[in-house]
Order: C-alpha cells, then sequence, then structure tokens
C-alpha cells in the first residue's frame, strides 16, 4: 500500500520548509525536518487507515523538499520529479514568500490544535484550513452576540448573502438559527484569540458552504453579487 498524496496544507508547509533550509545540505536528522514529520504524522490530513509504516517520515520529508529543486532557477540543479500540486504551488508562492509563511505558520498551528481535539465530523472541501474557521465560528458567546446585534439593529436574523430567514422558511424550529462565518482570510488568523463582532457575517448554510468553497477566497459581498445575478 502507498502513502496517500500530498495534500495542498502538507505542500504548503514543505514549501515555507524549502525556503527556510539549505536545500542542497538539508537531511532527515535536521530539526524542522524532524519537526515537521512529527506534525503530519499526528495531523489530521489523512485517515489512519491509509498511512503506511513510513507516513510523512524524515527521508519522505527531504525528498519532498527536493521536487523543488527542479523549479528553483538560482539552484541551476535538477531536482526529484515532483507533481502538478507542486509545480503550481512553486509558481503561486515563490515570489510571494512572506505571504506563504503567514499562510504556512497558521495552518501548522491548525493542525497542531486539533492534533489534540476530537473531531467529531469531516469536510471534504477546505481541510485544516476549513476545520480552523469552524473552531473560530463555534464560539458560543461571540456568535449569540453577533446575533443580538443583527436582531437589534434590523429586527431578524438574515442571511448576508442572500437574505434567507431560518424563521420565515421555517417557523418555529428555524426561530434563532442561523451561522455565522468569519470575514478574515484564515492565514491572518494565526495566533489570534480576540474575535470582533465586525469581522463576523451571519450567513445561511448554503451560502457559508459557498463561502468555505474548496480554497474560496469569495468576500460576503462578492458572493452577494453573485446571487443578484443568479436569475
Amino acid at each position: 500500500m502507498r502513502n496517500p498524496t500530498w495534500t495542498r496544507e502538507e505542500m504548503i508547509l514543505a514549501l515555507d520548509l524549502y525556503f527556510r533550509v539549505d536545500p542542497l545540505r538539508v537531511k532527515p536528522s535536521h530539526p524542522e525536518v524532524i519537526l515537521l514529520s512529527k506534525l503530519l504524522s499526528s495531523s489530521q490530513f489523512h485517515p489512519p487507515s491509509l498511512r503506511t509504516s513510513t507516513f510523512r517520515n524524515p527521508i519522505g520529508i527531504v525528498m519532498t523538499l527536493r521536487t523543488f529543486m527542479r523549479y528553483d532557477v538560482d539552484l541551476g540543479m535538477r531536482g526529484l520529479r515532483g507533481g502538478k500540486l507542486g509545480r503550481e504551488l512553486w509558481t503561486e508562492f515563490s515570489g510571494r514568500r512572506s505571504e506563504l509563511r503567514c499562510i504556512a505558520q497558521a495552518t501548522f498551528a491548525a493542525a497542531e490544535e486539533l492534533a489534540t481535539k476530537a473531531v467529531d465530523e469531516e469536510f471534504e472541501e477546505g481541510g485544516v484550513f476549513f476545520r480552523l474557521h469552524r473552531f473560530y465560528e463555534r464560539n458560543k458567546r461571540v456568535v449569540t452576540r453577533k446575533k443580538a446585534e443583527a436582531i437589534r439593529q434590523t429586527g431578524r436574523l438574515a442571511c448576508e448573502v442572500c437574505g434567507f430567514n431560518f424563521a420565515e422558511a421555517y417557523g418555529p424550529l428555524g426561530e434563532g438559527f442561523i451561522e455565522c462565518h468569519h470575514r478574515q482570510p484564515v492565514h491572518t488568523l494565526s495566533g489570534r484569540r480576540r474575535i470582533l463582532l465586525s469581522q463576523l457575517a451571519l450567513v445561511c448554510s448554503n451560502c457559508h458552504r459557498m463561502l468555505h468553497r474548496q480554497y474560496s477566497s469569495a468576500t460576503i459581498e462578492q458572493l452577494a453579487a453573485l446571487v443578484q445575478k443568479s436569475p
């Protein structure tokens, strides 16, 4: 059995490490390599049933780092053969390393936190990024305050994207129900625990899923514009 293919989140962490070490001399014994290996081995990127005894071990980490050498013109060396995802991430982030660093730090923190928590639901889209959003969005106290503010200002709990109101559609069953979305990109949340009401938006379940779909960067306003254009 082969180990599962690297996810986007895993490859982001690997690319970030590539830029922080000497790719020509880095060894499996390097502390950063060992640290990443331990994180990926304990993370929820892949079910345990799909992993072999060599899953994301230090040797595998180093081999993955060397696939990026194929795209590094500064090295002038031929690295190991990589996949489409590695090439895409190199194109996306090789010139935006500070942004990559922020995203990698947020991904690392989310994976580390989630590795210590029991996850009672699975999401196909967005991986750790989506789950990190969910942890922020499940802060009951701030969600309650956000709902109260909406009722005080408008008298109802309506989706800020499409206007859907659960109470109007479902009667008493939908009374008081709506979901809460964090407006800020995940990579800006690293290390933050204080949430402002202005950073949250109340949305219906459908719009919430669209905001999180795959690696969407759509804002509340952009999605609302799409909804208004729909026939």
